[in-house]
């Protein structure tokens, strides 16, 4: 599988029907994974919290590629992530990420966010845990 396909099919697969499944997780992200969101950065197991978290806040996550390029050993992506809370209400993201492959898994992804729609509350939602 390509560079390009390993990270859509994660987004498709983590932030899925089943978000915050380890084992989903860990079919394409390395236990030694880091994240850096707006600034703030995250491990493994802080990233698998993090699915967790929103698990119990969203009934579903549907994410929309605009563009995605690949680089060495990189893949680049700006995308949309729309959150439909258990609340009913809805949140939406801007996501400008850069997901760094090593032997077919992710290994770091660095982001910037920013929320298009929702309430005060889930200005953190992309990296809270």
């Amino acid at each position: 599988m390509g560079n390009i396909q390993l990270v859509k099919q994660a987004l498709d697969s983590v932030l899925g029907k089943q978000i915050g499944s380890i084992p989903v997780i860990e079919q394409f992200f390395s236990r030694n994974y880091i994240q850096v969101v707006d600034g703030k950065e995250i491990d493994f197991d802080e990233f698998v919290a993090h699915m967790k978290v929103l698990k119990e806040a969203t009934e579903s996550i549907k994410i929309t590629i605009k563009s995605i390029a690949e680089g060495d050993s990189c893949v680049h992506t700006q995308h949309f992530a729309k959150a439909l809370k258990k609340d009913g209400s809805c949140s939406e993201y801007e996501v400008f990420a850069c997901f760094t492959i090593l032997d077919n898994k992710i290994v770091r992804c660095e982001e910037l966010t920013r929320m298009i729609q929702g309430g005060k509350s889930d200005r953190d939602l992309g990296s809270r845990t």
